[in-house]
């Protein structure tokens, strides 16, 4: 059994990177975490795509639009069910 944390940030920068810190050095580990970016303009982008050439098991995807934390959490749950 795996275990994975799904995330989703809008322009929380600062939060998004002591929550993620946060949880890359847990003793007991999620196995993957998905992050959307819920069409943040604040620097979250970048942040993200530097994450993830260095954290394998961060997964990121990019909204095109703000869909919302519900919106936000169905895409990263849809995305974890079919790939993770």
């Amino acid at each position: 059994m795996t275990s994975t944390l799904v995330m989703v940030t809008y322009n929380r920068l600062s939060l998004l990177k002591q929550t993620l810190q946060a949880h890359l050095e847990m003793t007991v580990p999620f196995d993957d975490i998905v992050i959307v970016n819920n069409c943040s303009t604040d620097g979250t982008y970048e942040y993200l795509e530097n994450v993830i050439k260095t954290h394998a098991r961060v997964h990121v995807l990019h909204s095109k639009i703000n869909a919302g934390g519900a919106g936000g959490f169905a895409t990263g749950m849809a995305y974890a069910l079919e790939n993770l």
